[in-house]
């Protein structure tokens, strides 16, 4: 390898690692907006919009998984919705954390 290659090849990786950051900075900030609203189905909590930067999560009651978002009280919740303890799924596997979630009143 001659010394004028090796520079193009370290500008080749800087340039690739620039690219995959790109990719992965843009595929989360499209959840973050693109992502299902509160109430919606999901997979799991990467599928809610909101996920990373608004505290939304994916809930499952009874095989039923729907977007929600943590909260204190039921005041931070919207109407007919109140705030109760769920179990999120990440990545499509239950996790064993509960924690006080926007959940309806009655599911449809």
């Amino acid at each position: 390898m001659s010394r004028g290659t090796k520079p193009r090849i370290r500008r080749g990786l800087w340039i690739a690692l620039a690219a995959v950051i790109a990719v992965l900075v843009l595929g989360i900030g499209a959840i973050q907006i693109f992502g299902n609203d509160m109430g919606e189905p999901c997979a799991d909590s990467y599928s809610c919009k909101g996920f990373l930067l608004g505290g939304a999560e994916c809930v499952d009651i009874d095989g039923d998984s729907f977007c929600t978002r943590y909260c204190d009280s039921n005041d931070d919740c919207p109407d007919g919705w109140s705030c109760r303890g769920a179990t999120p799924t990440v990545l499509t596997v239950k996790t064993s954390t509960t924690d006080e979630v926007c959940m309806p009143d009655k599911r449809r």
